[in-house]
Parts: structure tokens; C-alpha cells; sequence
């Protein structure tokens, strides 16, 4: 059997439950690219070509709760703007020394501005792709504008040259914008920060049992609500008004306050309350009350006046060239899709240092830039009001700390760079018309221009002598929604992040390395080729009042509470038992402990695939009957069809027990297309008992004798029973229970299984896999991975369900 589709799905899962996102912070011990610090993140959010999977009459999908869709097919990739993955300044630092060395020897600090332009404008020289058509730059001292430039094309296959005026998407700079907003209706007396939101926005509601009620308007604007980076919506044309019931599906990574973790729709509320006092649409009020005001000319929400004023940078993501109208989503607005030019990005900076201007008082000026939260990655890293406020040092006396303030912003084809520093009056704007951020040249223009570097964090650095404190397990949560659990373990002198209850498989590995970056901050090697991935960042936060025993581990996109100490897995042998030794590291007052197995579904391959009706998925030509025994507690199947072709997959339960599959009242698990050819079939809650019925509908095949992969991983049925499980756990309390299979006859190959300890509502969960083998010799590997091993694996795999 090819063992490719099934490592493409495995891959495909590390990527749905957040391996591959983070927030960029890396620690890197050479001189690298911009591209490779994380200066260039991976795409965000708006991916024109990405389906959040099937839009049923315009609703959400699914209704029945079992699992919540991403805006955009791959979870990896759903976000607004990765430019909160802030480039680590040792190595951007470490490239703006190369370009200097390399630049012929001037003294005209702008030509060393053109020379960062040009070579952070190439990318990286390993991929010609990922270089940049054009750029427009801009440099304010004392207020005025002393040097701007275009550089490159408007459009890499027409041409056009760029000037002062080409207007470009600016991403998630346009959260400082947004906030400013909001602060003009505090001056108005209409909103207290410190308020619930629902006091603006009573009809918000959030999963129970979270209350909205617990986040004020100051925790969206510094990104501490706990609300995860989510939208849930596949109709991009609603509105900021329209979107507000979907919030509903969210839960929270943790209490509102807790700490800092990026998330765009706490802009897109912010956005809200400010439509719904202001008295006008968002895109109008900001046309009126903040652009109008700041005399920002060219800065807009809508696409049509870009078309219309015809000097545009058209936006590039590899082959795919994007217009103005791309990504014209409302909802998202607030958080990131104005439009503008450096120059008025300059006219909105200086604005901020001279204390408001004629769009905020003094006050709120100041107070958008006041250090709010910190980051927890840097000690001298916080953020206002959507801006960032880190310290810098000054070049010529490196003792002295200077304030830089900064936001970036990154959507499909679209970049921005915004830097100011009030003690030199200084500011810098670049615009470009790819995702990637040219911050390589934004700090060459801090260096040469401002005079200013980034602090060195060399020290922050922690050593293998205090990673016992960061052991244990995790209760992970994605912002699907998706629990599951990860363990952090030592390995000698490495520290390894586990996620042992998908599985332990050899085709991806069971557990990744974790590299020490910044003090509690560490990076992971999600691919095991001995390297760091900057993208992938996950930070120990310890608790507050005391600053020592870890409470969380954060990442941007899955965020774990610290449990305890509950085992990996255990193994069982014919009718054994195995005891489960737990001890609680946080109060659990209603535990909820099941075990579900044991399972012995195996993959299948080269099944066929017939081209179907795109809009009816009744005419999935493939429909396979599934009985679910006893329960599933873990479900997870991965669909890979030919490149090329396009899938959709549904489970439908037949809940009315009337023999048929009524679509869509009886779906009970929606596809989550990770790409066009590749389909996760999950569920966040487990399955009941019954008749199910898998389809796999064909939207595009190209290949009449096309075909397509499964493979499950499913832990159901009764044949596990537990003795001595607890009901609640306090802090601190030791527990051992026991898991025994039961009624094994007939089962000769070795099963899957798991016991599940669920706490709180929507539920975290902590799962201690179960690997059951009818032999002496223990098993490490699912049943596929058995099968795989035997001469007729194909014929095994079709022939056990």
C-alpha cells in the first residue's frame, strides 16, 4: 500500500489541532533571512481559494455541536494576520548587520534604506516565489516626510509603477484604527472600558457556561478576553451586526485578564460596539470620524473607491494575483482590511506622538500607547491599545532603553509595516503586495534613520536545570474547539511536547522536541529535522500570585491547562487489568471519567470515488454503513483523495432509527477540508451509540477511475471497564483507578482503546490512550500499523471494520 495519502492525512491532523501555527518569537543562534526568523509568517486568514467546508440554507455547519468548522478550510492557516508572530529581533538584527557589511560604504542613511529594501524585497533565495513584485516606503522626521519611494511593480505581470499614492491592504494595522474608535466613544461617555461588553452588546453570547458579561471593552483592545482566533462563519458577505450570534460556538482558552493571546475578533467587537453606538456603518463612521479627521486621503474600507481612484498595488500569493475586491469580508474589517498608503500611515503615527490631533484627545492618545499587558515572552514587550510598545536600545549608547511603538499587518497578498519612536519623532511606513512583512527593512530604517536597535534577550534564556517544573499533562484546546491532550515530558536534557492521545504512529511521531527560546518560551520541531520551527512557539505561563507552578501553556491558536500528572498510555493483555496512577495539580469538583474501546478499524485504500453532484451531498456515491458499539469516546477519520480532485465527507447518524439518513438533520460530523483533496472527519464530543453512514462526496474528479484513501482512528465500544474511578479530584490529590477489558472473544489483532477524564463545561478533557493486544509481547503501534507490516496489507485493511 502507498503509504503517501496516509502520512499526507497525519500531517494534515498535526496542522488541525495547531501544530503547525504559533506566535513567532524565535531565538536563533545564526544569522538567518528575515524569512527564515518568522519575519515572513506563513498566510493568515484570508485564503480566496480556501471552503470552510458545506454552507447548508445559510446557516453555521453543523447544527448538532459536534464539531465547529474553521472560516477557512485548513486550521492552519485560519488567521487574519500572522503578524502577531512578531520576527525575533537577535536574528532580524543579525540580517540588518549583514546587509550593512555587504552595502558599499556610504553615509547617506537612506541609501542603506534602499539597499535593506531591495534585499528584504528578494526573500528568501531558496524560493524566487516568495520574492516581492513591489513596495512603497515612507520616512517622517520632526513630523515631515523626509524620504518615500516606490519600489518595484504594481502587478508582477502588467507592471505599473508604484509612487507616494498606490494604495495597498494594510492588515492588521488597521487594529490601532479600530481602537482609536472605540476611544472616541469613551470621550463620548458612551462606553466604559472597564464595563462588561454586554452592557453595549447585550445580545453577544458565548458557549456556556462562559459569560460574555466577564470581558470588558479593554480586554478586546489589548487581546486578553480568552475568546478564541475565530470567526466560525462561511458566509463572508455578513456583517459586523450578522456575525455576533456565531460567537456563541466559541468557548474560552482561559478567564478573560489572564494574559495576552492574539485573536482578531476581539477587534471585530471592538468594531461592533462601535457601529452600533456611532450610529453608522463601521466602514462610514471610520471614513468620517477617524480618516476625514486624521486627513488620511487615500485610507478607505471600501474597494470600490480604490478601483475607482485606479492607483492600486495588486496583491500577490504565489501565481494568484488579487484585487482590490478580494477579501471584501465586513465582519472582518475592524481587525484587518483597510486600505492605505504610507503616507497617510505616517500622517496617522505622527497624529499619536503629538497627542491625538484633531481624532483623539490627549489622553486617549496616550493611553493607546500605554504598556497595558505584557507579552510574556520578553520581559520589555507589552501592548496598548492595538499597538505594541516594546523597549529598544540606542545604538550609540546601548545603555539607554528607547520606547518603539509598532503594529504590522499581513493578509493574502498584502503586507505593512508601521514603526514609530517619539523620543527621535521619527516613524517609518512600508507597504508591499505580498503577505510577507518586509520587517528586515523596517528595522535597517530604525537603525539608519532613528538610530535605534533591539535589545538583546540573550540572557533570558532558561536552562535544562528548572525544566522539571514545566512536566505534566495538559487538557489542549484549539480554537475549533477541539479538546485534546498533550504532555510535556524530559528526555534526558530535552524537553518533548506530547500528543499521545491521537495516536503513536511512525509515520509522523508520537512526540516533538522542544527548543529553549526565551526564558518560559520554547519552540518545536513539529517535522523532527533537528531544527526549530519559528511558527510554532508555545509559552509556559506560571501562576500569578506566586510566579511559580505553570497554570497554562499558550500558543496562539491551542492553549492547555496544567492537570496534573496523568500517565501517556497503558497497555492491556487478553482480559488484564492496569491500574492508572493520577495526581491532580488543579481542582477538578465534577470529574467525569468513561472508557470507550476497544476498536479495531483499519485503513482502507483505493476505494472509488464517482463524480457527484457538487450541490446535493445525498449523491455521494460512496456510502458506508458504520456501528458505532457502545459509544465512541475518540473519533478521527482522515480522507485523502487523488491531487487534483475535490472531496467532501459527512457522518451521518441515523438518530430517528427509521433506517434512513436525512441530510442535513442527522449529520453528525461535518468535513473539515484541510485542502481540496483532503478531508478530517473529528468530533469534539463523543459519539452515541447507533447506525452511522460515512459519505464521501465527489465535487471535482478529474479521473474516472479515481480513488481515495481512509483512515480511521477510533476508540468505541464496551469492551473496557473501569473499577475505582473517581468522580472529583482536588489540588494536589493522588488517585489510582483501574481499566480491565472485558469480553474480548473473537478480538486477534490489537485493539485501540482510551479512558477519558472530562472536567468543566464545554469539556476539557485528559485522555490516557489504551493499547490492547491479544499476545504476551505488548503492542507500541495502532492496528493499521500492524497490518501495514503484512505482504496482503490491502486485502487486511478491506476486510476489517
Amino acid at each position: 500500500m502507498n503509504l503517501a495519502p496516509l502520512r499526507r492525512i497525519f500531517v494534515a491532523l498535526a496542522a488541525a489541532i495547531g501544530l503547525l501555527c504559533g506566535l513567532s518569537s524565535a531565538l536563533p543562534a545564526r544569522a538567518i533571512s528575515p524569512a527564515e526568523a518568522g519575519a515572513h509568517p506563513r498566510p493568515g486568514l484570508l485564503d480566496p481559494d480556501a471552503s470552510a467546508g458545506p454552507e447548508v440554507q445559510g446557516r453555521p455547519w453543523p447544527s448538532t455541536g459536534q464539531i465547529g468548522p474553521s472560516l477557512l478550510s485548513d486550521p492552519a492557516r485560519a488567521r487574519l494576520d500572522p503578524e502577531s508572530e512578531r520576527p525575533d529581533p537577535a536574528a532580524l538584527q543579525a540580517w540588518v548587520d549583514a546587509v550593512i557589511a555587504d552595502a558599499p560604504a556610504q553615509t547617506d542613511p537612506f541609501e542603506l534604506v534602499d539597499a535593506c529594501m531591495a534585499q528584504d524585497m528578494q526573500g528568501n533565495p531558496d524560493s524566487p516565489d516568495d520574492n516581492t513584485p513591489g513596495a512603497s516606503l515612507a520616512i517622517s522626521v520632526g513630523g515631515e516626510i523626509v524620504y518615500q519611494k516606490g519600489y518595484g511593480v504594481k502587478h508582477a505581470d502588467a507592471g505599473g509603477e508604484i509612487d507616494a499614492e498606490t494604495v495597498f491592504r494594510i492588515g492588521s494595522t488597521t487594529k490601532q484604527l479600530t481602537a482609536a474608535a472605540l476611544m472616541q466613544r469613551v470621550e463620548a461617555g458612551q462606553v466604559d472600558l472597564q464595563a462588561p461588553i454586554t452592557t453595549y452588546l447585550p445580545d453577544v453570547r458565548l458557549a456556556p457556561p462562559y459569560d460574555m458579561a466577564t470581558i470588558t471593552s479593554e480586554h478586546l483592545l489589548t487581546h486578553s478576553t480568552g475568546i478564541p482566533d475565530q470567526y466560525w462563519v462561511v458566509n463572508h458577505t455578513l456583517g459586523l451586526q450578522d456575525w455576533l450570534p456565531y460567537l456563541q460556538l466559541s468557548a474560552l482558552h482561559a478567564p478573560p485578564g489572564r494574559f495576552w493571546n492574539y485573536a482578531n475578533p476581539n477587534f471585530s467587537l471592538a468594531g461592533a460596539i462601535v457601529e452600533r453606538l456611532g450610529g453608522q456603518p463601521y466602514p462610514d463612521y471610520m471614513a468620517e470620524q477617524i480618516f476625514a479627521r486624521a486627513a488620511m486621503t487615500h485610507t478607505t474600507f471600501y474597494p470600490a473607491l480604490v478601483e475607482a481612484g485606479g492607483n492600486f498595488a495588486t496583491g500577490h500569493d504565489g501565481a494568484q494575483r488579487l484585487g482590490p475586491e478580494a477579501f471584501d469580508w465586513p465582519a472582518i474589517g475592524p481587525a484587518g482590511t483597510a486600505f492605505s498608503t504610507p503616507s497617510d500611515m505616517l500622517r496617522w503615527a505622527n497624529l499619536l506622538m503629538d497627542g491625538g490631533g484633531a481624532v483623539l484627545s490627549p489622553a486617549s492618545a496616550a493611553a493607546m500607547q500605554a504598556p497595558h499587558v505584557p507579552l510574556d515572552i520578553r520581559p520589555w514587550e507589552h501592548y496598548g491599545y492595538g499597538i505594541f510598545v516594546t523597549d529598544f536600545r540606542d545604538v550609540a549608547d546601548p545603555e539607554q532603553i528607547v520606547t518603539v511603538y509598532d503594529h504590522g499587518g499581513n493578509v493574502y497578498g498584502f503586507s505593512s509595516q508601521l514603526f514609530w519612536v517619539p523620543e527621535r519623532d521619527f516613524a517609518v511606513s512600508i507597504l508591499a503586495n505580498t503577505i510577507r512583512s518586509l520587517s528586515g527593512a523596517a528595522y535597517c530604517t530604525l537603525q539608519a534613520v532613528a538610530g535605534v536597535q533591539p535589545r538583546s534577550s540573550a540572557d533570558l534564556v532558561t536552562g535544562p536545570e528548572d525544566w522539571a517544573a514545566f512536566e505534566g499533562t495538559y487538557a489542549m484546546m484549539n480554537t475549533a474547539m477541539w479538546p485534546f491532550t498533550g504532555r510535556v515530558h524530559l528526555d534526558g536534557e530535552t524537553l518533548r511536547l506530547d500528543y499521545s492521545d491521537i495516536g503513536r504512529s511512525p509515520i509522523v511521531g508520537r512526540d516533538y522536541a522542544m527548543w529553549p527560546a526565551l526564558a518560559d518560551t520554547f519552540l518545536l520541531d513539529s517535522d523532527e529535522d533537528g531544527q526549530p520551527e519559528t511558527t510554532l512557539v508555545f509559552t509556559f505561563m506560571r501562576d500569578r500570585a506566586t510566579g511559580e507552578r505553570i497554570e497554562y501553556l499558550r500558543d496562539r491558536l491551542l492553549v492547555g491547562h496544567r492537570v496534573g500528572q496523568f500517565p501517556e498510555r497503558v497497555v492491556l493483555e487478553g482480559s488484564g487489568c492496569a491500574e492508572i496512577a493520577i495526581t491532580a495539580e488543579r481542582d477538578m469538583p465534577e470529574l467525569q471519567v468513561t472508557a470507550s474501546g476497544l476498536s479495531t478499524w483499519s485503513a482502507e485504500s483505493g476505494l472509488p470515488l464517482g463524480q457527484d453532484d457538487p450541490a446535493d451531498p445525498t449523491s455521494a456515491s460512496f456510502k458506508r454503513d458504520i456501528t458505532v458499539a457502545g459509544g465512541a469516546d475518540l473519533f478521527w477519520l482522515g480522507i485523502a483523495a487523488k491531487p487534483g480532485d475535490s472531496i467532501a465527507s459527512y457522518l451521518m447518524l441515523d438518530a430517528n432509527g427509521d433506517d434512513r439518513f436525512d441530510f442535513p438533520g442527522e449529520v453528525a460530523v461535518a468535513g473539515n477540508a484541510v485542502q481540496a483533496n483532503l478531508q478530517l472527519l473529528y468530533a469534539t464530543r463523543p459519539l452515541p451509540a447507533g447506525h452511522y453512514q460515512l459519505w464521501v462526496q465527489g465535487l471535482e474528479v478529474a479521473d474516472p477511475e479515481a480513488g481515495f484513501d481512509i483512515l480511521p482512528l477510533t476508540a468505541m465500544g464496551d469492551r473496557l471497564r473501569l473499577e475505582a474511578a473517581p468522580t472529583a479530584l482536588a489540588d494536589g490529590a493522588s488517585h489510582t483507578l483501574r481499566v480491565c477489558a472485558d469480553d474480548v472473544t473473537g478480538l486477534e489483532t490489537p485493539a485501540l482503546g482510551s479512558v477519558t477524564f472530562r472536567y468543566g463545561l464545554p469539556p476539557r478533557l485528559v485522555r490516557v490512550m489504551v493499547d490492547w493486544s491479544p499476545a504476551a509481547a505488548p503492542t507500541l503501534y495502532l492496528p493499521l500499523l500492524s497490518r501495514l507490516a503484512t505482504p496482503d496489507a490491502s486485502a487486511a485493511m478491506r476486510t476489517g471494520r
